[in-house]
């Protein structure tokens, strides 16, 4: 789809336009808490293993409550999930800027995680509620848009932030700030009555309907099957957060600023191919458009540790976060394609569950392979995707299985 394709979609459907400064608002406050924790600790003289232990909390309670909180958009509406999310987000991130000491982190950061939880899993279905079938994909990249662009202002506000006002506090207060402008954006489409979810409807509770639900979810084999081709994905990129700030340091021999500048173009950069990529899995087999993205992910994850050049370096990273940006609509809109209806949130939950599984595994196991040699988290990285390219031809026999069966 080209550009003004693009444009006339959105135009046809002003809840989505709506949608996008809430999904950029939100990944914007988040980035910047992220990325600013680590200066925070340190100037509260904390011990260094707490900053590992409250990102990988709000990464486990995040992943914990993807799927309970899509069930919860299934059958309570989206929005009112999101608005809850928010609230909860806007306030502890208050009260972060508020405390004296760094202790309460350790319970605040994970109640953020499980806000993200509602809010992320919540705006993904919400973004394919509202568009036409045949451009899940389009849809998916949008929220792709959403996220990048969140991050690339998120850091970027965050450093200025805390440079301009002496304090990492403020950056927390900001994030509170900007958080309560989504609620208010959120609060106005409910005024206007707007409906994200078919209103599931069951006469057993909420939680008995969930587990029944799951459990058809486990006994789907493409469904399985997708949500391990997102898991090895995540774990694939997760893998080399412990080994690239070394690598480019020790081996390229880049400067913090030259990692943080290639960074920030490489995330711009991707924000901008997240729609056009994204279209492809709308215009071609999502197969085929999956298995492509591995494919390349595999090769340049193979060739990184042999190559020394930083601009081949540069457009490596570009042709992966391509690939990233090309291949992970693909995948979710095939599990929307599979989904059940009525459990639109609650399948695309089940299958990023595995995925912050694999962000969770990555770094250990990347630490642990650094041990070895710079070569080996490549290794691991290109095995993760080249089996995650296997499973896809497993994906593509059970769904033409699923197709003869229904004929």
């Amino acid at each position: 789809m080209r550009v003004r394709g693009i444009v006339e979609l959105l135009l046809k459907r002003p809840f989505v336009i709506a949608l996008i400064p809430v999904a950029i608002i939100t990944q914007c406050a988040f980035a910047s808490i992220i990325c600013i924790l680590p200066l925070y600790f340190e100037e509260c003289k904390a011990p260094k293993i707490f900053t590992g232990l409250v990102i990988s909390a709000f990464a486990l309670v995040e992943t914990l409550f993807k799927a309970p909180s899509g069930a919860l958009g299934d059958r309570y509406g989206r929005l009112r999930v999101m608005l809850t999310g928010l609230g909860i987000a806007t306030c502890a991130t208050a009260l972060m800027s508020a405390v004296k000491t760094w202790y309460p982190f350790l319970l605040l950061h994970p109640i953020v995680g499980f806000s993200a939880a509602m809010i992320w899993t919540s705006l993904t279905a919400s973004f394919l509620d509202f568009v036409p079938m045949e451009s899940k994909a389009t849809a998916l990249g949008l929220d792709n848009f959403c996220y990048l662009v969140g991050v690339v202002i998120g850091v970027s506000s965050a450093f200025f932030i805390r440079y301009s006002f002496g304090g990492s506090k403020v950056v927390f207060a900001f994030a509170s700030l900007i958080l309560l402008m989504a609620s208010v954006i959120v609060v106005s489409l409910l005024r206007y009555h707007v409906v994200t979810s078919g209103g599931q409807k069951s006469k057993l509770s909420f939680s008995m309907t969930t587990l029944h639900s799951l459990a058809k979810l486990f006994r789907n084999k493409s469904m399985l099957l997708l949500a391990l081709v997102l898991g090895l994905v995540q774990f694939s990129i997760a893998v080399q957060i412990p080994v690239l700030p070394i690598y480019a340091h020790r081996i390229l021999k880049l400067t913090d600023a030259q990692i943080s500048v290639s960074m920030f173009a490489i995330a711009l950069l991707l924000s901008l191919m997240a729609l056009p990529l994204s279209r492809l899995a709308d215009v071609f087999p999502r197969l085929l458009v999956m298995r492509s993205a591995l494919l390349i992910g595999a090769v340049v994850f193979a060739l990184a540790p042999r190559i020394t050049s930083v601009p081949l370096l540069l457009l490596l990273g570009m042709l992966t976060g391509g690939a990233w940006v090309m291949g992970f609509p693909a995948v979710l809109a095939t599990v929307d394609d599979i989904a059940v209806g009525g459990e639109r949130g609650l399948s695309l939950g089940f299958a990023t569950t595995a995925q912050g599984i694999g962000f969770i595994v990555g770094p250990f196991s990347g630490s642990i392979a650094l041990t070895h040699s710079f070569s080996a988290p490549f290794a691991i990285s290109s095995c993760s995707l080249l089996t995650a390219f296997a499973l896809t031809i497993m994906i593509g026999r059970q769904l033409r299985s699923l197709t003869t069966q229904r004929k």
